[in-house]
């Protein structure tokens, strides 16, 4: 026993071991834990450094984030508008906002604040909690006549705009556009569905929302609002990779006391499936202790609360249309095959019960071609998955479905 081996004495470790499932001390080498227990029970390693320094306190294992956006970190410095009490890296706490109403009451100070001329861009939107009630340009455009407002929703796959924004990207009631929202007499209600039409609209705004790039100030505030809830390896689950992005990636992971473990996801949409591959096979063996390549991110469908989610029939309660598919059907197997077939583990977006239907039969169908036993691939979200999906092909019962309840933006919104 060395003297760098030091005993930290708490009022109680949560070990998440249900053979062990608290203890008072821990013995810790050289950043890594030797074990725990009572304080006897440590002495067993020999001569080491007590440090009282967590006296009092409770430890627990950090938490493992599986799907989350380091867009997080970029998003609080634009205006909150979501329904919930939510917290900043900074630990400022931002009041949810109950009605549409508030909405645009805070959306009217943050224009208040901002500089002339430029344009006011929000986040974390959610109508679902509004009795049905959409926001329009009816409720934007008393704002300003002559700034630019964007208001991303909290699932990140809408958004809405006020008819500047609309004028200035080009969109008109007679576009054969899919992903523009039309009031009953067709006109366009600036709602604006799905990457296509949020990209256009996100350019001639300035960026802003998932949209914005990453940087170095924002996956600092990332890793921030991660260790604020605990947790201590978490994933950006879609990132492009360019050169630009993997610099900065690991940059800031490598600054001392950057307190995250980070595993980026490829954005499969950014790349071919042969690039997409051997992009990731090259990265791969330069992961580091912080910085983790190798899984892929697929987004098959849209969300569940924009009505732009794949299902199958009898579709939406509502009568909405039926979602939007992100991959072309015909495209996904090939899609997936390739990734399967070198080895990497896909993360799949699939909202709908028709998204997650076809994603686990490609699955099975790449299984078949190229057995793999720990493959790993997961379905996100699922939200409307049942046992038929798991059940209609043996193959498809490898695939692993991630819990719907998982925040689709940050982990700061994370209930511990």
């Amino acid at each position: 026993m060395t003297a760098s081996t030091r005993v930290f004495s708490t009022a109680r470790i949560i070990t998440m071991n249900p053979s062990i499932p608290t203890a008072t001390h821990v013995a810790v080498r050289q950043g890594r834990i030797l074990g725990v227990g009572t304080a006897d029970e440590m002495a067993a390693f020999g001569e080491a450094v007590l440090d009282a320094r967590f006296a009092g306190k409770v430890i627990l294992p950090g938490f493992v984030e599986g799907h989350a956006h380091a867009a997080e970190g970029l998003m609080w410095r634009n205006c909150y508008v979501g329904y919930f009490d939510r917290v900043a890296p900074d630990g400022t706490l931002w009041t949810g906002l109950k009605s549409i109403a508030e909405v645009v009451g805070r959306l009217r100070e943050a224009l208040a604040a901002l500089p002339r001329d430029a344009p006011l861009l929000a986040w974390g939107f959610d109508p679902i909690y509004f009795d049905g009630a959409r926001m329009s340009v009816a409720d934007l455009d008393p704002l300003t006549a002559d700034r630019m407002i964007v208001v991303s929703h909290a699932s990140g796959h809408i958004m809405n705009v006020n008819s500047l924004v609309l004028r200035r990207a080009g969109f008109s009631r007679d576009d054969n556009i899919d992903g523009l929202v039309r009031d009953d007499a067709g006109a366009l209600t600036g709602e604006l569905l799905g990457p296509p039409v949020m990209s256009r609209a996100s350019r001639v705004a300035g960026g802003g929302g998932l949209l914005r790039p990453l940087d170095a100030r924002g996956l600092r505030d990332y890793a921030a609002a991660a260790r604020r809830v605990g947790v201590t390896t978490a994933t950006d689950l879609v990132n492009a990779l360019t050169p630009e992005l993997v610099d900065l990636l690991r940059a800031v992971t490598a600054e001392p006391g950057f307190p995250l473990r980070l595993v980026p996801a490829l954005a499969a949409r950014e790349y071919s499936p042969e690039a997409g591959v051997a992009r990731l096979l090259e990265l791969r063996p330069t992961s580091t202790d912080k910085l983790r390549f190798g899984i892929v991110k697929l987004v098959v469908d849209g969300s569940i609360q924009g009505f732009t989610a794949r299902l199958r029939w009898p579709f939406y309660h509502n009568g909405a249309p039926n979602g939007l598919w992100y991959v072309a059907p015909a495209e996904l197997g090939a899609i997936m095959l390739a990734y399967h077939r070198a080895g990497l583990q896909m993360h799949i977006h699939t909202n709908g019960d028709e998204a997650s239907d076809l994603a686990t039969e490609m699955i099975g169908r790449a299984l078949e071609a190229h057995p793999r036993p720990d493959h790993r691939h997961t379905l996100q979200h699922c939200q409307m998955a049942d046992a038929a999906i798991s059940d209609a092909w043996p193959p498809r019962a490898c695939a692993s479905i991630c819990s719907p309840i998982i925040c689709i933006i940050g982990v700061s919104n994370m209930r511990l």
